[in-house]
C-alpha cells in the first residue's frame, strides 16, 4: 500500500504464482488495516518509512541506495528523524533533523503526514512476525529489483 492524495492505495494478490491482483482506496490508514484484517491478508506491505531514527540515517535506507546503484539510489530517501514528528511547522521539522545529524529532504517533509497517520493506527505489535496481518515498511523498487534479478531502468 501506499500513500496518496486524499488517502491510501492498496493493491492486492494472492502467493500463487499468477494471482490477479485487487486495487483499492480509502480515505484513511486505519480504514485500509480494518479491511486488510477483515480479509485476513497475511502481510501489508508499507511504503512509508515506520521505523524513523533518532539520531543519523537508517541503515535500511543507506543499504537500499547501496543495492539499487547509481541509476535509481535517488527513488529512495532517507527516513526523516524520529523528532520531527513533534514539529509544528516545516522550519522545526527541518531544524530538528538537522540537529539530529541530517537534512529532511522536501519529499520527506512531505511524507510527515502520511508517516504520522501510519503511527496513530498501528502499534508496535503489528509488525511483529505473529501479527495478521504483518505490517511490513517496504521500498518497492527493490522489490522490483528482486523480483526481476536487476535494478530496473525506469
Amino acid at each position: 500500500m501506499d500513500g496518496a492524495t486524499g488517502g491510501w492505495v492498496m493493491a492486492v494478490t494472492g502467493t500463487e504464482h499468477g494471482s490477479s491482483i485487487a486495487f483499492s482506496v480509502w480515505r484513511s490508514f486505519e480504514d485500509l488495516l480494518v479491511d486488510a484484517r477483515a480479509r485476513r491478508l497475511l502481510v501489508v506491505g508499507v511504503d512509508i518509512p515506520v521505523g524513523l531514527p533518532g539520531f543519523g540515517r537508517r541503515t535500511a535506507d543507506i543499504k537500499a541506495k547501496e543495492r539499487l546503484g547509481r541509476r535509481r539510489k535517488e527513488s529512495v530517501f532517507h527516513a526523516p528523524a524520529h523528532c520531527s514528528l513533534d514539529a509544528g511547522d516545516d522550519e522545526e521539522a527541518y531544524e530538528s533533523n538537522r540537529r539530529s545529524g541530517h537534512e529532511l529532504t522536501p519529499f520527506a517533509l512531505r511524507l510527515l503526514p502520511k508517516i504520522r497517520e501510519v503511527r496513530r493506527a498501528s502499534d508496535p505489535d503489528a509488525y511483529s512476525r505473529l501479527a495478521h496481518p504483518r505490517l511490513a515498511e517496504v521500498h518497492p523498487e527493490l522489490c522490483f529489483a528482486q523480483l526481476g534479478g536487476e535494478t530496473m531502468a525506469f
